[in-house]
């Protein structure tokens, strides 16, 4: 599951609302000073966003690299127990062959 952004449309601030203007001259700082510390920390965060995407993004990539991989193996394991298997039951004949051979070659 991948994070989707909650609204496609760009983030919409409305600092100029009169509630927000009080504050600022409360605090004695200049509207310009708020504004710019609001914007870098808007610009920081979309930033943030943009890293954590590409790596969820590399890390999906990687996930399915190693699915792959993983398949792989997983078939060749597979291959090797069905062919040890194989020489196994050969063997297991082989040397019962060889078993009665010796038997018969020592009944009189």
């Amino acid at each position: 599951m991948f994070l989707q952004p909650m609204m496609s449309r760009p983030l919409v601030c409305r600092l100029s609302e009169p509630r927000y203007l009080l504050k600022v001259d409360r605090s004695g700082r200049r509207w310009e000073e708020i504004r710019e510390i609001y914007l870098e920390q808007i610009s920081g965060l979309e930033a943030l966003q943009s890293q954590v995407q590409e790596g969820i993004e590399s890390l999906k990539m990687e996930s399915e690299h190693l699915q792959h991989v993983d398949d792989t193996i997983r078939r060749q394991r597979e291959q090797l127990c069905n062919t040890f298997d194989e020489f196994e039951r050969k063997q297991e004949i082989f040397n019962e062959k060889g078993l009665w051979s010796c038997l018969i070659s020592f009944v009189p």
